[in-house]
């Protein structure tokens, strides 16, 4: 640095430079805004100068700047006596902000930055109690602002601790330290003898519960979210935790965190037998369907809650193919039960929520696969999945349907497919918008089905055209669009061998044949 400079210089120095970005005349010489970006590489110096500037009746400007290299020199110094001088400012700091004359949220974030960082750095070596402190706010008088703090505070630390959020590579040091901060919180060195991470829990979950700020609520259960990866399974699925997350399902402006923490809670990394007991003791399929019915939820919550649908299908379907045969028993059971859910998602009217179960719907088509030729006593565990063909069939059809009035021209189109057909060739030019991207994805759900179910698929086709009221021509045009497809597409969806037979057309044995009465040909026979 070419000079130092003493605090009221440097209060003038950072408001200079803001009025110097604010200006019409940005291009204006002025050498404060490169002073101020080297200032913090020496934080011998910047740290004397910034602790004046901390103050509340400073602009916020200079405030947040004073923060802002604090932040600089805590992740730069190693000295303890360093941090403590930081630690005290900060709180007493914190203290003698007016909930009259509250500060803006980007001061509050750095202010909880700075916290957090006091506490990744000196806990719990040098700031053996930081979370008692942390609580003790969530009591003072000035409680909403402070309780504002509090969820920051953890918020940071936990995006410290846990994930990359700069986008810098992370020494190996670095990531040995913040694992045993995460480790030391996991302990049993606490408020009451209990974990730092349960008086966290604690915390949260009462302001959930009572403050009547509906910011503070909103505030509190996004950060619970961030701590259920990393905390204890007996922690989350205990009553308290439980139920509140359950009982956010149902208050407006809190479904979709709600939704979140659950989702983390399913995806949560454990043993199988430990994870259909956390899936049976959240009992899903009675909150969903209670959700469903007497909380109507808006288009973004019910995709998080077929999200959460698709997750626990894919897990249960992988669960009951264990060599152990009481947990595939178990988790085969519950899978029986989980595809009624499935399925009534799928045929939703919206394709974006459709849409969401569509990977568990292609892992079922892998467990058919597998089950192929086998007899149901040779099946490992509860989970049949051809009992479950002509209703996933049935909705395939519905869902392969465009809406009416979907923009397309269906004088072009229409003849255009009927050619295709008779061609057995594919040239119809197809928009790449979301509707059309997932009726492709629907179409090669199918396809995949046809691979394994061929003779089931061919009874399909032949009901489906046979149950249309009128000739094909003179249907609507979505139902028609799709029939043709389901014949198109079944031939996609063979092996080349298969389909070099179907090609040839004859009626050997071993062939795949149409189901006499069904008045279906196919093509070339």
């Amino acid at each position: 640095m070419d000079h130092v400079v003493d605090h009221d210089q440097l209060r003038n120095l950072i408001l200079s430079d803001y009025s110097r970005h604010t200006s019409p005349n940005k291009n204006s010489t002025d050498n404060s805004s490169s002073y101020l970006s080297t200032l913090h590489l020496n934080p011998v110096i910047s740290l004397p100068l910034c602790l004046p500037l901390l103050n509340v009746n400073e602009n916020w400007l200079v405030q947040f700047y004073s923060l802002r290299m604090m932040t600089w020199c805590l992740n730069s110094l190693s000295s303890s006596s360093s941090s403590e001088i930081i630690r005290k400012k900060i709180t007493s700091y914190i203290p003698t902000l007016l909930p009259s004359h509250p500060p803006p949220v980007y001061l509050l974030n750095i202010l909880s930055l700075t916290l957090a960082l006091l506490i990744k750095h000196t806990y719990p070596t040098v700031w053996s109690h930081p979370f008692l402190y942390l609580t003790s706010l969530l009591s003072s008088q000035n409680s909403v602002l402070n309780s504002e703090i509090y969820c920051r505070t953890l918020k940071m630390l936990v995006q410290e601790l846990v994930y990359d959020v700069t986008g810098e590579e992370v020494g190996e040091g670095d990531r040995r330290r913040d694992e045993r901060v995460r480790d030391e919180m996991r302990g049993g060195k606490g408020e009451g003898g209990g974990s730092d991470v349960e008086s966290i829990f604690r915390g949260l979950l009462q302001l959930i519960q009572t403050s009547p700020h509906p910011h503070l609520q909103h505030l509190s259960l996004t950060t619970l979210k961030l701590y259920i990866n990393w905390s204890s399974i007996t922690l989350v699925m205990s009553s308290p935790c439980l139920h509140v997350i359950l009982s956010c399902l149902e208050r407006e402006g809190l479904k979709e965190e709600a939704c979140d923490c659950l989702g983390e809670i399913v995806n949560k990394g454990m043993g199988e037998e430990e994870k259909l007991n956390v899936l049976e003791g959240l009992n899903l399929i009675q909150v969903f369907n209670s959700t469903f019915k007497t909380s109507p939820s808006s288009l973004s919550t019910h995709t998080k809650l077929t999200s959460i649908i698709n997750s626990v299908g894919i897990q249960l379907i992988s669960i009951s193919e264990s060599p152990n045969p009481p947990i595939s028993t178990k988790a085969g059971s519950m899978m029986n039960s989980w595809m009624e859910l499935i399925l009534k998602t799928f045929v939703h009217d919206s394709i974006i929520v459709s849409g969401e179960v569509l990977n568990v719907l292609s892992r079922w088509t892998m467990c058919l696969g597998k089950q192929v030729g086998k007899g149901r006593g040779e099946k490992m565990g509860g989970f049949w999945a051809e009992e479950y063909l002509v209703k996933v069939l049935s909705c395939v059809f519905r869902q392969m349907q465009y809406q009416k009035g979907y923009d397309f021209n269906q004088k072009e189109n229409l003849p255009e497919l009927v050619s295709v057909f008779d061609s057995q060739t594919l040239a119809v030019e197809e928009d790449d918008d979301d509707e059309e991207i997932y009726r492709q994805e629907v179409r090669k759900l199918y396809a995949k089905i046809v691979r394994w179910q061929p003779d089931q698929a061919v009874q399909m086709i032949g009901a489906t055209l046979g149950r249309l009221p009128v000739q094909l021509s003179g249907s609507e045009f979505e139902v028609a669009e799709a029939a043709l497809r389901l014949v198109f597409h079944f031939q996609e969806g063979l092996s080349s061998k298969m389909a070099k037979m179907i090609g040839n057309g004859g009626g050997e044995k071993g062939k795949i044949q149409p189901k006499p009465g069904s008045g279906l040909k196919f093509i070339g026979g």
